[in-house]
């Protein structure tokens, strides 16, 4: 487990045959995910790339410890910070980062916060939120008028569901106040970036890609996805899975980090 303020993180491992040294993949989940919100997603994208694959539950989330409210408008950043330290104890290659939606945007923000620990090999970034869209706050409020339903699925997944919920809805429209982005964060990004995003993605628009182009200092290929929405690895999972796999072996190939 991985220690953030004296907390253990929960974090799972999944397995592939012969990785034959291949780098390792960090798995980051969405706002309101976890490792078990994957489902099976963690195992199929160890076979797809023949990589371990590294996947753990942020503070506030899943089977990790609550994270104090209110959350902060930096907490993004600050999970970037944490997900340096779990890096430092728990994987001695350089990284591949794989995030979705929140976790992409921590993947984003990791090189800006990494401080002593491995550089990333390579980012693929699934649907992140750079800057804040006046949908995306639609659509949270969206989500928090008609919470049962999620909720049942949350408790399925988080200890705390209900806190979890109030805190990511809270944050997210406290941020959409203060015109929050990650354009510093991304001008440390120099490492090959993958930036996936579904057409029909309720959450952010094309302009989150655009962004991500123009901001990142290193090279960024973007792939969108049409007929999709907020979730790529599940509505088109085996065209994700060929994305990131033609996208890590290239970079490891290259050998390119920052």
């Amino acid at each position: 487990m991985a220690a953030e303020q004296g907390l253990q993180l929960h974090i799972e491992e999944f397995e592939s045959a012969n990785t034959l040294g291949r780098s390792p993949i960090v798995l980051l989940h969405e706002g309101l995910g976890s490792v078990a919100g994957w489902g099976l997603f963690p195992t199929a994208l160890a076979r797809a790339t023949r990589r371990k694959v590294i996947a753990y539950d942020r503070l506030g989330y899943g089977r990790s410890p609550d994270r104090r409210a209110p959350w902060p408008t930096t907490f993004l950043i600050d999970e970037a910070r944490t997900l340096a330290s779990l890096i430092t104890e728990r994987v001695d290659a350089a990284p591949i980062l794989v995030g979705h939606s929140d976790g992409a945007s921590i993947a984003l923000a990791y090189p800006h916060a990494r401080g002593d620990a491995l550089a990333p090999l390579g980012i693929v970034s699934i649907a992140a939120h750079v800057f804040v869209e006046q949908l995306s706050i639609d659509e949270i409020a969206r989500l928090m008028a008609n919470r049962g339903k999620l909720l049942e699925s949350l408790r399925r997944q988080h200890r705390h569901a209900e806190a979890l919920l109030e805190n990511w809805a809270a944050v997210w429209t406290a941020a959409g106040s203060v015109d929050w982005n990650l354009d510093a964060e991304l001008a440390a990004v120099t490492c090959p970036v993958l930036a996936v995003q579904g057409v029909l993605d309720r959450f952010g628009s094309d302009e989150q890609l655009q962004r991500i182009a123009a901001k990142a200092s290193g090279s960024v290929e973007l792939k969108r996805i049409a007929e999709v929405d907020h979730w790529p690895h599940r509505e088109a999972t085996e065209d994700l899975l060929g994305m990131i796999t033609a996208f890590c072996d290239s970079v490891d190939s290259s050998g390119k980090g920052i």
